[in-house]
């Protein structure tokens, strides 16, 4: 796999009247690191952010069943006062 590059410019950069960029200074190559790939991550990571994610939805999820619960027990009792 060819390595993938992105060139920056030392100095000042200008654009030419046909579009072309100009550099001031000197042009670098810099090295851009390989996209993310899915496969390259380990079972056990991938067990580990399985987990991550299930630790958040229990943490919502509980949350929200704690408001729902407090909103059933509460609403006879906001009928009887009004």
């Amino acid at each position: 796999m060819a390595t993938r590059v992105s060139f920056s410019c030392e100095g000042n950069h200008t654009v030419a009247s046909d579009g072309a960029l100009l550099c001031q200074g000197t042009w670098i190559a810099e090295a851009v690191p390989a996209p993310f790939d899915w496969k390259t991550i380990s079972p056990d990571q991938k067990a580990e952010l399985a987990g991550f994610f299930l630790v958040g939805f229990i943490t919502v999820a509980g949350v929200w069943f704690t408001g729902f619960v407090l909103k059933l027990v509460l609403s006879p009792l906001r009928r009887k006062h009004s």
